[in-house]
């Protein structure tokens, strides 16, 4: 890291950090949850999202520019149910963000500060995406929007098969896109979710053996009457998703923000509560079929063994 044009005189006397940029290249950015960590409701994790952080800061601080250059980012995240940790990586990160401050005379001229990153999502799919955080609301509000290029499904898989439990088995991204306007309270904005040939296998945990396996009926439904093939679909039909998110006050920041986006995600998939109550139905018919057949099965072997007698 270099820090450019450091007033170190005032940091001296009065414990300010005043700069006019400072430069991180070639880093390294890992965030993890706590699997340990018991669930509090009552904590509000507001305190994770970056205009309360610099609020909190016990110093008085301005660098008008930030570079980043060539930086990874990883967050990773376990899941109980799985036993496994997912991660998600945005790779070779740089951009800049500008307008960092807690102090209140530079925030009465301009109380935003702006993100503007171009990242690589699972070091494939080229990301563009700008935040823009208010540094004065109490609400701590903030937006981002961005555009995912081209990529193929199956580079998800570190993440959706621990996370999800499901395994991207063919169909390529071609357009991802979002603008979200947000709070401490709630995360609101549309959803684009553009691709083709989308199929999946659903998983279940085999702890015994350190590996998942596959839930072939449920794989089949999924992919027959539930995940949207393409979107836009083969009559050009494009579906786009209106999200309204309310944040759990023991939600971090990231989480919330990819919460907010898979909120959208699973409509464009097909994934919605009607489209997912209907599938259920479906499969508890078929399992009661199912049932119903082997027991007509066993009363027939039954009755030809009682002939036989």
């Amino acid at each position: 890291m270099q820090l450019n044009n450091f007033d170190y005189l005032n940091y001296h006397k009065y414990r300010t950090v005043s700069a006019s940029s400072l430069t991180m290249t070639n880093g390294k950015i890992t965030a993890f949850t706590n699997p340990g960590k018991k669930p509090d409701p009552i904590t509000d994790k507001v305190k994770t999202f970056p205009n309360m952080m610099i609020r909190k800061l016990n110093l008085d601080l301005r660098i008008d520019t930030m570079k980043i250059r060539h930086v990874d980012v990883v967050y990773n995240e376990f899941n109980k149910k799985s036993q496994k940790t997912g991660t998600v990586t945005f790779n070779n990160t740089s951009g800049a963000i500008y307008n960092i401050t807690n102090n209140p005379s530079a925030i009465a001229k301009n109380n935003i500060t702006l993100v503007d990153l171009t990242t690589y999502f699972m070091n494939r799919g080229r990301l563009d995406v700008q935040l823009k955080f208010n540094l004065s609301d109490e609400d701590a509000a903030f937006s981002y929007k961005g555009t995912l290029g081209p990529m193929e499904f199956g580079r998800l898989n570190p993440a959706t098969m621990p996370l999800a439990m499901v395994k991207m088995t063919s169909g390529s991204v071609k357009k991802f896109s979002f603008d979200i306007q947000a709070n401490s309270k709630v995360f609101k904005g549309k959803v684009d979710f553009l691709y083709n040939d989308l199929k999946v296998v659903l998983l279940k945990p085999d702890t015994a053996n350190d590996r998942f396996k596959r839930k072939s009926i449920m794989s089949i439904f999924a992919n027959l009457f539930v995940i949207r093939r393409s979107n836009p679909d083969d009559k050009g039909k494009l579906t786009s998703s209106l999200v309204i998110y309310k944040r759990p006050k023991d939600s971090p920041f990231f989480k919330t923000v990819w919460k907010t986006l898979l909120t959208g995600i699973k409509p464009c998939i097909g994934l919605d509560e009607e489209s997912q109550k209907a599938t259920k139905d479906r499969i508890d018919e078929h399992l009661k079929n199912k049932e119903e057949r082997l027991k007509n099965k066993a009363q027939r072997q039954k009755e030809k063994q009682s002939e036989k007698s």
